[in-house]
């Protein structure tokens, strides 16, 4: 088993890659700067023949010209997120090498996954004491980063049928409203930012072949979602945060 950082996911591994790549992985070197866009200006029309072909210039480059500064905030926006996700990576480095937490940038989506064995007891969605902790590590890393956070739950393909729970549904979305009110208990975020899912056994990671895998798939998933203002952000309706704001003229966007 080695530690590993692949593609924007730091996870204990078992892939034979060597070392633990995720701390090194800096903040300025995962935001990629965007290609600089800028529309070249349409010729000046002196006479009436030529109004003609400068509008129908003008009209052919507006939607390459639209695309590309869209692909380009995007880039800058997709390359804030994994910044973000290395820096909570890095403040939880020693669960993740645990195998207690992995840590995943998705586009614009940063999620933290939580595997049961170590968060709740079987077939309970009490959480264990002994992962406060834990938790209270994952709540100072993401306290401050911007989104919607979904808190989900996920179960194996076993049956739940107990005196508590009737199925995988009620089990999973129990063991995610746990965690979620155990993140708001100290009044860092606004509940509203929240939403609790249970996803049962809809959802796995792998198959539920054998005892290992079912274990992975038993697993509470916490999800910010960063993309809520992307359509304001890509058609210039709303103007980027100041994080993301062109280092220079050179890398302007607008």
């Amino acid at each position: 088993m080695t530690r590993q950082y692949k593609q924007g996911r730091w996870a204990w591994g078992r892939l034979a890659a060597a070392g633990w790549l995720a701390l090194s992985v800096t903040a300025a070197a995962m935001a990629e700067p965007a290609a600089a866009v800028s529309a070249a200006p349409a010729s000046a029309a002196t006479t009436p023949a030529a109004a003609k072909p400068a509008a129908v210039e003008a009209s052919t480059n507006e939607a390459p010209t639209n695309n590309g500064r869209a692909a380009a905030v995007m880039k800058r926006l997709t390359g804030w997120t994994r910044a973000d996700a290395a820096r909570v990576a890095a403040q939880l480095q020693a669960d993740i090498g645990r195998g207690t937490l992995e840590v995943e940038a998705q586009k614009r989506r940063i999620l933290i996954r939580v595997l049961d064995r170590d968060a709740f007891g079987t077939g309970s969605a009490t959480l264990r004491p002994s992962f406060e902790p834990v938790l209270n590590k994952v709540r100072t890393a993401i306290k401050e980063l911007p989104g919607d956070i979904s808190v989900e739950g996920h179960t194996d393909d076993i049956v739940v049928n107990s005196a508590r729970f009737r199925s995988n549904w009620e089990l999973s979305s129990s063991r995610a409203a746990a965690m979620a009110q155990e993140l708001l208990r100290f009044g860092d975020f606004q509940p509203t930012r929240f939403k609790v899912v249970g996803y049962g056994n809809t959802r796995p990671l792998v198959a539920n072949d054998t005892d290992e895998h079912r274990a992975l798939n038993r697993r509470v998933e916490i999800v910010i979602d960063q993309g809520v203002d992307d359509s304001a952000y890509l058609t210039g309706e709303k103007p980027l945060p100041a994080s993301l704001k062109p280092a220079s003229a050179a890398d302007e966007l607008f």
